[in-house]
């Protein structure tokens, strides 16, 4: 629901400013703005306050510490203090605000740290850098370390390193015989597998032949190794010897740098956070003043509160300051209501479903939030298309590990939480359907306890039209209310007409049908010759034309059978080709490939074909966007 807020004004002496504001900043539930111009100027004794040099300075040098305390806080890995050590205690504005040896000390450890920090970090890239270089032949060194390793020096005897690619392994043979050839088998080879595309030779021969070697090798256009530059011009065994041995040293200095940046985070980023989240909450400060206003002697703060919270912050001001600080309760001006932001405050269990609200703008106050309702109707949406027992016990185990698993990823635990419910809801309509994995239900023994998808299409027509237009109805009912509560008598005159009109209509279609009594077609046909042109009188011309697009509304709602048809077709279909195959296991495979190809699909069309009918369907009737998002003037944790 929209929390109720109250338009208050905080008054006091200039000189209990700092800590009236930080009382308010740990608060934390004042929205803090200036007043509209128009209001502005009836206030004509109060001044807008304005940052001053020294508040300007102040704010840099603060912004400019905090950004210090990021770039090493990025650097630091993230580890939490030690189990039992006590959390340090964040700093008070007052020890940003007028401690100059604190921040002193401050911008000194932030320097030694940053230093430390940043020498580790240019050895760490360093050493990184050489080891990815290495690692470019890594897999070339692990192949030829076992010949490598034998290798002995010799004064006679040279090496040549060559690369063949996989698929042209019959290479090697012909090499070898080219070579044989031309040096009179004089030589030996070596060769090992570096993964599937490539295989590492080692030529063993007589250094009077070497030049001949790589003249026959460049003709036949076989690529010879090549080392780092800083190895090139040693012995290729000393140099491939020399590299192994690089890459174990480069492993343990990178390691010994992780384990000094460790030390440092261990010490430091506790505190070093801390910091970070009060020079936040200072830099705020700095900047909220641009909202406050004053006289000569006095201080004025503009804002709102929800009514929830006004009596406990008045408390508060009290406690502090006794009757030196006063809270007014204003009055808000009808041209002020669309300046009041606007909070949204939910139960618990309906709360996460507020995720698709921030797909939209908020509504604006005063008017009704949407989210009980998305709450309620989602899911029940949800697990009318898809109804099957299985799939509903799938997903539920899914969204309960991914809520367990991401607990604190507030995006995923929202998430988690809404296919929750919406599982539940799954199940229970595949009771009410009878489907466990499609028919696999019917074979179990399992039977509909209300209808069978598969053979009851009218019934369940007629059924998705009856749940929209209940749902619309619902809509324009809620629309009333908001038109009533915004006091938009027009609106509400033709919304109720609009509502009449098809009501009238759907009656008017039972009798037809011989639903309905034949004896109410005369009320009916007169009630809709007086609504008819109340709408038009209230509405407008136009007005007549959207009874159509309602029309074109609850049809919509067919598409609750259509696409919960698709998915049960999907199952009989996985269901066939695994049966089909003759053989038990490979059934079973394919089947569950499919169920579960039809249950992600499952989760995608339902989910979008809910949100569909809420959000086209359904808030059209009522929805009206335009709220300003509540942001109290609070600290950063």
């Amino acid at each position: 629901m929209i929390v109720e807020m109250i338009k208050v004004r905080i008054l006091g002496p200039k000189g209990l400013l700092p800590e009236a504001t930080d009382l308010l900043h740990t608060l934390g539930v004042v929205h803090i703005e200036s007043l509209p111009v128009e209001f502005e100027k009836k206030e004509r004794y109060l001044k807008k306050m304005t940052l001053d040099d020294e508040g300007a300075k102040k704010r840099a040098l603060f912004e400019k510490i905090r950004d210090d305390v990021k770039h090493i806080l990025l650097i630091l890995p993230s580890i939490r203090s030690a189990a039992g050590e006590k959390e340090e205690k964040r700093p008070g504005m007052s020890w940003f605000f007028s401690s100059d040896s604190f921040l002193r000390d401050i911008i000194t450890l932030i320097k030694d740290i940053g230093q430390k920090a940043d020498t580790a970090t240019s050895k760490k890239k360093v050493y990184q850098d050489e080891l990815d270089l290495l690692k470019k032949y890594g897999d070339i060194l692990n192949a030829l370390s076992p010949f490598i390793l034998k290798i002995k020096e010799s004064r006679e005897f040279d090496y040549i390193g060559i690369t063949v690619r996989g698929k042209e392994e019959k290479m090697i043979p012909y090499i070898r015989d080219a070579i044989g050839k031309l040096v009179e088998n004089k030589f030996e080879i070596f060769g090992a597998p570096v993964d599937e595309d490539t295989i590492a030779c080692l030529l063993v021969l007589n250094k009077t032949d070497v030049g001949r070697v790589k003249k026959l090798l460049w003709e036949e256009n076989i690529s010879e190794l090549r080392l780092p530059e800083a190895v090139a011009d040693k012995p290729l065994p000393e140099a491939l010897r020399f590299l192994i041995r690089r890459r174990v040293d480069l492993d343990r200095d990178v390691e010994s740098v992780n384990n000094e940046l460790k030390a440092l985070g261990s010490e430091w980023y506790h505190r070093l956070n801390t910091y970070r989240a009060g020079l936040e909450d200072a830099i705020s400060q700095i900047t909220t003043t641009a909202y406050f206003y004053e006289t000569r002697f006095t201080f004025a703060i503009y804002g709102w509160i929800p009514r929830t919270s006004i009596d406990s912050i008045k408390k508060s001001i009290v406690e502090k300051f006794e009757n030196k600080v006063l809270l007014e309760e204003l009055e808000i001006q009808e041209k002020e209501m669309e300046f009041v932001p606007v909070f949204l405050k939910n139960p618990k269990l309906i709360k996460p479903f507020e995720f698709f609200m921030r797909i939209l703008p908020l509504p604006k106050y005063g008017s009704i939030d949407p989210t009980p309702f998305i709450a309620i109707f989602f899911p029940i949406f949800f697990g009318a298309i898809v109804g099957d027992i299985a799939y509903g016990i799938i997903i539920l185990l899914a969204a309960l590990f991914i809520k367990y698993k991401y607990k604190d990823r507030q995006f995923l635990s929202d998430i988690s939480h809404i296919y929750i419910i919406s599982s539940l809801y799954t199940i229970f309509f595949g009771f009410l359907y009878g489907e466990f994995l499609g028919e696999l239900g019917a074979q179990i023994g399992l039977k509909p306890l209300c209808v069978d998808r598969m053979h009851a299409i009218v019934p369940l027509l007629l059924l998705s039209v009856s749940v929209g237009v209940g749902h619309i109805f619902l809509g324009l009912i809620l629309g009333i209310i908001t038109s009533l509560r915004l006091g938009h008598r027009r609106e509400v005159i033709a919304k109720l007409s609009k509502l009449l009109i098809i009501a009238i209509v759907l009656v008017l279609l039972g009798i037809y049908t011989k639903v309905v009594p034949q004896l109410l077609y005369t009320p009916s046909v007169i009630a809709i010759l007086i609504a008819f042109p109340v709408l038009v009188i209230s509405g407008g011309l136009l007005a007549p034309l959207e009874l159509f697009k309602v029309f074109g509304n609850i049809l919509s709602y067919v598409r609750l059978m259509a696409f919960g048809l698709a998915s049960i077709f999907l199952a009989y279909v996985a269901n066939a080709l695994g049966g089909i195959t003759g053989n038990i296991v490979l059934g079973v495979f394919i089947a569950a490939i499919f169920h579960l190809f039809n249950i992600l699909i499952s989760l995608l069309s339902p989910t979008i074909q809910s949100i569909r009918l809420q959000y086209v369907e359904f808030f059209g009737k009522f929805f009206i966007p335009g709220g300003r998002r509540y942001a109290p003037f609070k600290k950063t944790h």
